[in-house]
């Protein structure tokens, strides 16, 4: 439907296009973008919290 767009289907072509790259743009936020800000999250996280220890705020995490 993306591709043939002649007679009938024609006025349907742009919202299968708008479904297309949605799907696509949701896909790669959601396999991609996302696990990699909850690592980057996780290792900022993880060096607060070993700079307050080397201080002496807060004892090192427990061992997962």
């Amino acid at each position: 439907m993306i591709f043939f767009a002649t007679g009938q289907t024609a006025f349907l072509s742009p919202m299968a296009v708008s479904l297309g790259f949605g799907l696509l743009f949701a896909t790669v936020l959601i396999l991609l973008a996302l696990p990699c800000f909850y690592l980057i999250a996780d290792d900022m996280r993880q060096q607060v919290r070993f700079k307050k220890a080397a201080v002496g705020d807060v004892g090192l995490p427990d061992a997962k």
